[in-house]
């Protein structure tokens, strides 16, 4: 017999302790659902993030230089951006009021050069646009923001800036035509945004508003590099933009997977007790074995392996399981569908080995920590009291 069946046999087939069989099983049973629990909630939240970010990433654009320059400064700050192949787009970045009638709204506006290629990038088929096409002063406002304003494809609104005339001392106002009215579904934009091209906002905005929009995120050198020519520029990526939304996203994923993490340890102190109660049921074996020669630690071993056991089985069933949820999830979304009613979102499940990893060792951390009272209790144990012990 090798040591791992007589191990097994050792912990579940003694008569004395018949009625343990199935309720061993606890601890195994229990474990697994954790750990798909947890793995399966990280996945959601990843496929959120995902989903979320990037569309936050490409709205806001990777990265935006603001504070820019006049006169030369300016000139050769676009040339050095040009020089290091740093694809960016010029635009300007401010404030409105938008107004329709009696209606009115302080709202964002992000005007973009070549807007048209930018739209059906973000916009992608999310967006209704006006049958007729119009080339001069138009908006993109979202779904939100024109149920407020009652505001329909083709009507013309006005939009007020900060930036006073100085002659007569009221702010500058310009009249805008809707050409299309978009659902992006993210944070507030759908209420507080609008877009437009850049040429339309030249005379309308501060100088101040103007702003490189860049494609891609700067790396550290690259930003050291601009502060250092040009000091006075900001520099923002878009996660800056939002950090309280990811800090906020990141604590939600934490705070869902402990219910996860919290049934595995509930089933690591459920091991604690059957293993405690094995022990008490099996005072005379362990005397034997004692007896026959075997050191406190092979003693020991005999739980801790159980504990072993218990991880490996779970974490391999455990993850097994949350892999076939995801691949199934991917034909028939059933996933997405429990959140109809409150996210309007499409995501994906999305798990990473690090995650996994991460899990599989906290699992493991836990059980071994439930076995080491009754491995030591049971190593312990007096070889006389433990052969003369009657149950």
């Amino acid at each position: 017999m090798n040591r791992i069946t007589f191990i097994y046999k050792f912990i579940f087939n003694n008569k004395s302790i018949k009625y343990l069989k199935f309720s061993s099983y606890f601890p195994l049973f229990g474990t697994i659902l954790g750990i798909v629990i947890v793995l399966l909630t990280i996945s959601i939240m990843n496929g959120m993030e995902y989903a979320i970010f990037t569309k936050l990433k490409e709205v806001s654009f990777p990265s935006k230089i603001l504070n820019l320059p006049l006169g030369n400064d300016f000139d050769e700050l676009m040339l050095d951006l040009k020089s290091k192949n740093i694809d960016f787009k010029l635009g300007y970045n401010g404030k409105v009021i938008i107004q329709n009638d009696e209606n009115q709204r302080l709202v964002n506006i992000n005007g973009i050069k070549d807007f048209s290629t930018f739209k059906n990038r973000i916009f992608n088929k999310k967006v209704d646009l006006l049958d007729s096409e119009i080339s001069e002063n138009y908006i993109y406002i979202g779904s939100a923001l024109a149920n407020k304003l009652q505001i329909s494809l083709g009507d013309r609104v006005d939009l007020f800036s900060t930036r006073i005339n100085p002659f007569i001392g009221i702010p500058y106002n310009k009249r805008f035509t809707v050409i299309g009215i978009y659902e992006l579904e993210i944070l507030d934009y759908d209420q507080k945004y609008i877009f437009t091209d850049y040429q339309f906002l030249n005379d309308f905005l501060e100088s101040a508003g103007k702003v490189f929009y860049l494609n891609e995120s700067l790396s550290l050198s690259e930003k050291k590099n601009i502060l250092k020519n040009t000091p006075n520029v900001e520099i923002k990526n878009w996660d800056s933009d939002h950090y309280s939304f990811i800090s906020a996203m990141k604590v939600e994923k934490i705070i869902y997977s402990l219910v996860g993490i919290l049934i595995i340890g509930i089933s690591a102190f459920t091991l604690l007790s059957m293993m405690s109660l094995s022990v008490m049921q099996k005072i005379s074996q362990i005397g034997i074995l004692r007896a026959l020669g075997a050191a406190e630690h092979k003693i020991m071993n005999i739980f801790l392996f159980q504990a072993l056991a218990t991880w490996f089985v779970s974490s391999s069933v455990g993850i097994i399981l949350t892999l076939i949820i995801i691949k199934v999830d991917e034909k028939i979304n059933f996933i997405r569908n429990l959140f109809n009613s409150n996210l309007m979102i499409d995501f994906p499940l999305m798990i990473k080995l690090e995650n996994i990893m991460l899990v599989v060792f906290f699992t493991l951390l836990l059980l071994i920590l439930s076995a080491i009272y009754p491995s030591i209790k049971a190593s312990k144990l007096n070889v006389i009291n433990s052969l003369g012990h009657k149950k």
